[in-house]
């Protein structure tokens, strides 16, 4: 009689397949084979499990089966057998994995307890990379991009060496980001590009209007007929409405040989004069239903833009700070005096980092501000 051959690790997987029950609660599994005969399989498995009515993943399952083999007889998928399993769900997984990457390092006698965060951990490596001198752009790119989605562990780290590292490193972060930022708002003036654009631009970095603002409203229909573009919270706990307005708008027209603003700004500013009314008259009402207090309402519309070699710049910027001084509680702001907000907030994170100052001035051939 021909021996007969232990099934290998991709032939056992697909033993496992052809007899594994259909259960319409796991939407998926995910298998692999730690250990090949020859008298015992062992698989990790991690299920999928879904609510089969709406077909939602509930939670991930993994679990760690054993199966004897014997000659002759091959192996047992018994009901018995199948469910000689234990398993762990969703955070245990996560809290298996770091036991197994570190409980070679508990050598000492005693009770130990797992750590999430350790000097072999995968972070701890991938913060010593960044000192590589070696890596290129493409690579830097890639290890920025994970420590962004580590930000909570990077809030958690110890000093590292330096009091300032962890400041430094987040300061850097955040100029790479706002950098590419502020030159997307410089391309979106340079096109004239649409309020629509603007507005997904500083949703995502409102910090680009200045460091008094704590925080973006999401909600932004606060009466019946009226949408707002964008509205923050201040540091004093006040709200402001940003207003956004064409980038190409017209700002300024002569009147007896005197620059004034035109009259798209006043109807920019009576639009945002009333947007305030129309809350504040519904202040009690917006109070009770949303637990927020739009009291003392502020708007800053934001529309034109000045260029710095317009014949006319100073007499021009003098007319729309004399108009501004005669508002109330509405200022309009050009998109060049924003990219100035901006490139302020982001030479002032570069200081934070200890980089050296950079010049982020446009070139002779792109719009001047």
């Amino acid at each position: 009689m021909a021996k007969q051959n232990n099934p290998t690790a991709d032939e056992f997987l697909q033993l496992i397949q052809a007899n594994a029950p259909n259960n319409p609660q796991i939407a998926s599994t995910q298998r692999v084979v730690i250990k090949s005969g020859p008298q015992t399989y062992k698989v990790a498995s991690v299920l999928q499990i879904q609510n089969p009515a709406t077909n939602e993943i509930r939670h991930k399952e993994l679990r760690l089966n054993s199966f004897k083999y014997r000659v002759g007889k091959g192996i047992d998928f018994s009901a018995k057998e199948r469910l000689a399993h234990w398993s762990c769900t969703d955070d245990e997984i996560e809290q298996l994995r770091v036991f197994l990457n570190n409980f070679e390092d508990a050598i000492t006698p005693g009770e130990h307890i797992v750590v999430r965060s350790d000097r072999n951990s995968t972070f701890a490596k991938l913060l010593e990379s960044l000192g590589d001198e070696t890596l290129n752009t493409d690579q830097l790119v890639g290890l920025v991009s994970a420590l962004a989605d580590r930000a909570t562990d990077l809030r958690q780290l110890p000093q590292l060496g330096e009091s300032d590292n962890v400041r430094m490193v987040a300061a850097a972060l955040r100029v790479a980001h706002r950098t590419n930022a502020l030159e997307s708002l410089h391309s979106l003036v340079a096109t004239d590009a649409v309020e629509q654009r603007f507005q997904e631009l500083l949703e995502a970095n409102w910090w680009m209007l200045g460091g008094q603002y704590i925080e973006m409203i999401p909600r932004r229909d606060w009466t019946v007929e009226d949408s707002l573009d964008i509205l923050l919270k201040s540091a004093d706990r006040y709200f402001e409405i940003i207003e956004l307005k064409r980038s190409n708008a017209s700002l300024f027209v002569q009147d007896h040989g005197n620059w004034i603003v035109s009259g798209e700004v006043n109807r920019a500013v009576n639009q945002a004069a009333h947007y305030i009314a129309e809350i504040e008259a519904d202040r009690s009402n917006l109070l009770r239903k949303y637990k927020v207090d739009l009291y003392k309402l502020k708007a800053k519309v934001l529309i034109g833009h000045l260029d710095d070699d317009d014949e006319h710049h100073d007499s021009k910027r003098e007319a729309l700070r004399t108009y501004n001084s005669h508002l109330s509680r509405i200022e309009v702001l050009t998109y060049d005096e924003l990219y100035r907000i901006a490139d302020n907030v982001v030479h002032a994170n570069l200081g934070e980092s200890g980089q050296e100052d950079i010049d982020t001035s446009v070139d002779e051939d792109g719009l001047t501000f």
